[in-house]
């Protein structure tokens, strides 16, 4: 991932401690996915308005958590 200050790393941090909560039988991208609604409510809007879906990719999972940050942060 592209960011390294510290409140970005509590941002991701706090999305893979929600991502333990979900069962093991999802995938990475639908638990990260999933994460990132129930703790910031913006998944869908993430999805909708940039094109990134990790929740059906696990390959976009960093550019999901990074386009998600965007979007709370500008």
């Amino acid at each position: 991932m592209a960011h390294f200050d510290k409140e970005f790393g509590d941002f991701v941090v706090n999305i893979w401690k929600k991502f333990d909560e979900y069962p093991r039988y999802m995938r990475l991208g639908q638990r990260i996915f999933n994460a990132i609604e129930d703790l910031y409510g913006i998944a869908y809007k993430v999805r909708d308005t940039s094109g990134i879906d990790c929740f059906y990719d696990d390959d976009k999972v960093d550019a999901f958590i990074d386009e998600t940050w965007k979007k709370l942060t500008t």
